[in-house]
């Protein structure tokens, strides 16, 4: 049977949730598609079939080649396979294509050099960790969810931002950020980006549970032709190299051991190959003079994180190194932590005694958080802030201070000072000028300055416009019946009639054997075609019903 028959016929089982999903997922134009002959014709135009297929990624065809059930359901949702009489079956043309696309896609599995091994697990080290820090800052400083026509997203501006600010390439940035969303670590609280309970579950995990997660998305973003490269060597300065180093996929340009299971789909053998290379968490740190942290080894996760939350991050791997400062206790502080439990926290870790200049700098930041105190006010019915201090001078400094000239601070009667902006612009614009701010509630009493907030997994909505064509498909399916194949049929007959094209087809007649025949139609009406035999070189009358095409290409579909 045709390969649109049979897309038709499926079509025509869906309910509309299920018809909405696919015009949106194959991104059908809402305007020319009047039935659902249109669309099934629409859907499996070879060039759309390849261009969608490719958009799929390695890895899904990789499955729909290899006859996973799951894919061959998701293929069919997409509108690549059918239900079948044998379960979901994929359309010939489009296993082809896949075929086509996909070629010899394995590499050659073999074990690694032990060295090449060790670096790619300081590498997928490395890489969870940068994934945790941008979670924290996300969770620090929430920033507005973009949307565009892929959906939603981390705005290229911020991520820019943040890779600045860890000191690590914008590309890959913008990778783990990509992970986040597509693993719904990440999702959308009120316009802005937070973590979501899967996010601060993946904050909790170990190492080798979060690369699993990671390098999971990584293959599902990985398309055909970088898998290709990946596989035959890739150039170095590739951000697909970039990208498959951070992974541990590759070491010097090369495919490691565990990158070559990953790139055979074997994610199981990749992840025991991480488990294998990294060393065992360590119990504690070294706290230096200097006020760095010395972690020697990998470090528990709830020990990172706490580390995190008083320390910034200076360099990532197997031994990573921290460092304490005004701001980042400040951070501690701003973020509800006390100095007693930061200090408790600090010798907990410690395998040495906190050395002095340690315990000089808790002090002082004890001494100096919250001389700069910020707090929403109304007046008048406009909403602004109020910036106050203990310390006259440091609020006289504040007003004369050149770079807070955009807050456009002025002096209020009771000697405070006045800004029309949010209360959380204030404050982010004194964190950045290094003040020792923090923020009050109504009552005076110091609160976070970022309240914890998690947000729900992100859905996926169908828009309004794409339900509504679904709707209307299924009711112009319902009025027409069991008329719609015929219908389709007659349409590609009097198209190979107009371009004088022939067309193969198989005729079955009561009493006779099904014959395939190739015809060149002369004449199309509702019930029957009139064309020449090009074998014989007679005209033949034959009924409609008797007639099934075996062409998948519409007539002229090749011309242009």
């Amino acid at each position: 049977m045709n390969s649109v028959v049979r897309l038709l016929g499926d079509l025509r089982a869906r309910d509309e949730d299920a018809l909405a999903a696919l015009v949106v997922e194959r991104r059908v134009p809402l305007r020319g598609t009047g039935s659902l002959i249109d669309l099934a014709e629409w859907l499996l135009e070879p060039r759309r079939v390849h261009d969608d297929l490719e958009r799929l990624g390695w890895r899904e065809l990789h499955r729909l080649r290899s006859g996973d059930p799951q894919a061959r359901l998701r293929a069919r949702r997409r509108g690549f396979a059918v239900l079948g009489p044998h379960g979901v079956e994929v359309l010939p043309d489009v296993s082809r294509q896949v075929s086509e696309l996909l070629g010899d896609d394995q590499p050659h599995r073999q074990d690694g050099d032990g060295e090449h091994e060790a670096r790619a697990g300081e590498r997928a080290l490395a890489l969870t960790s940068l994934a945790a820090d941008v979670l924290a800052r996300l969770d620090a400083a929430p920033i507005p969810v973009r949307t565009g026509r892929s959906g939603t997203r981390i705005g290229g501006t911020d991520i820019r931002r943040i890779a600045a600010s860890l000191d690590e390439p914008h590309e890959l940035v913008a990778a783990v950020a990509g992970w986040l969303v597509g693993a719904r670590l990440v999702g959308d609280a009120d316009g802005t980006w937070r973590p979501t309970e899967r996010g601060r579950d993946f904050l909790a995990d170990g190492t080798v549970a979060r690369w699993r997660v990671l390098a999971e998305q990584w293959l599902d973003g990985l398309g055909v032709a970088e898998h290709r490269e990946l596989v035959n060597g890739p150039r170095g300065d590739s951000e697909a190299a970039l990208v498959a180093e951070s992974v541990g996929a590759l070491t010097g340009g090369e495919p490691t051991a565990l990158g070559r299971a990953a790139l055979s789909d074997d994610l199981d053998d990749a992840t025991e190959r991480i488990r294998a290379a990294l060393p065992d968490e360590i119990e504690g740190v070294y706290i230096q003079p200097d006020l760095t942290i010395i972690a020697p080894g990998p470090l528990p996760a709830d020990a990172d994180a706490g580390l995190r939350a008083v320390a910034d991050l200076e360099t990532r791997g197997l031994a990573s190194t921290y460092r304490l400062s005004l701001a980042s206790l400040a951070r501690g502080l701003s973020s509800g932590l006390g100095m007693d439990e930061i200090r408790e926290r600090l010798r907990s870790l410690s395998l040495t005694p906190l050395p002095q200049p340690v315990a000089y700098l808790l002090d002082e930041a004890a001494r100096t958080h919250g001389l700069v105190r910020v707090r929403r006010v109304v007046e008048d019915g406009v909403s602004g802030t109020r910036v106050s201090s203990s310390d006259p001078t440091l609020l006289d400094r504040l007003g004369v201070d050149q770079d807070l000239r955009p807050l456009d601070l002025r002096r209020g009667a009771s000697g405070t000072l006045h800004s029309i902006l949010p209360v959380d612009s204030v404050y982010w614009a004194l964190v950045e000028a290094r003040y020792p701010v923090a923020m009050e509630d109504d009552a005076g009493r110091e609160r976070p300055a970022v309240e914890r907030v998690t947000a729900t997994a992100p859905t996926l909505p169908v828009p309004t416009p794409a339900r509504e064509l679904a709707r209307a498909l299924l009711a112009d399916s319902a009025r027409l019946a069991d008329d719609e194949a015929t219908t389709w049929l007659q349409r590609r007959l009097e198209l190979a009639r107009r371009a004088r094209s022939s067309v193969r087809v198989r005729v079955s007649v009561r009493g006779d054997e099904p014959r395939v025949l190739e015809l060149r139609p002369l004449s199309v009406t509702a019930h029957r075609l009139r064309a020449r035999d090009e074998a014989s070189d007679v005209e033949r009358t034959l009924p409609l019903d008797a007639l099934e095409l075996l062409d998948d290409a519409a007539p002229g579909d090749g011309e242009a």
